[in-house]
């Protein structure tokens, strides 16, 4: 269920980042066309400017939010793994208590059945 929540996760920054990248071309795009420097473009190219500051950002967050999505996610396998290693050993154990108790009573049998021969 982690994994599925954290694979979505990623998929939808995924997604936002590649939506991100095309609003960044179509700006670039519509500013690259104009070569005429005039005070109103100066704005344009401040907000411009803002813009990729804020694209920027978005990316960093997206980056960082992936990086600890994937620690975590790691972190939850590497717990699984160490659930399930854990319990693999209680069953060994078991295994192996259930397996001398048999032969336990295997042996007081023997001794038994020697007793009574006798």
């Amino acid at each position: 269920m982690m994994e599925r929540l954290a694979e979505r996760r990623m998929q939808r920054n995924e997604e936002a980042f590649v939506d991100q990248e095309e609003e960044d071309e179509e700006d670039d795009d519509y500013f690259d066309e104009d070569e005429d420097e005039d005070p109103d473009e100066i704005e344009e190219d401040v907000r411009t400017e803002e813009q990729r500051m804020r694209a920027g950002r978005k990316m960093f967050q997206m980056f960082a939010a992936r990086m600890f999505e994937q620690r975590v996610h790691e972190a939850y396998r590497e717990k699984v793994a160490r659930e399930r290693q854990q319990r693999l050993l209680e069953e060994l154990e078991e295994e192996d208590r259930q397996r001398q108790e048999r032969e336990l009573k295997k042996q007081k049998d023997k001794e038994k059945k020697k007793d009574k021969k006798r």
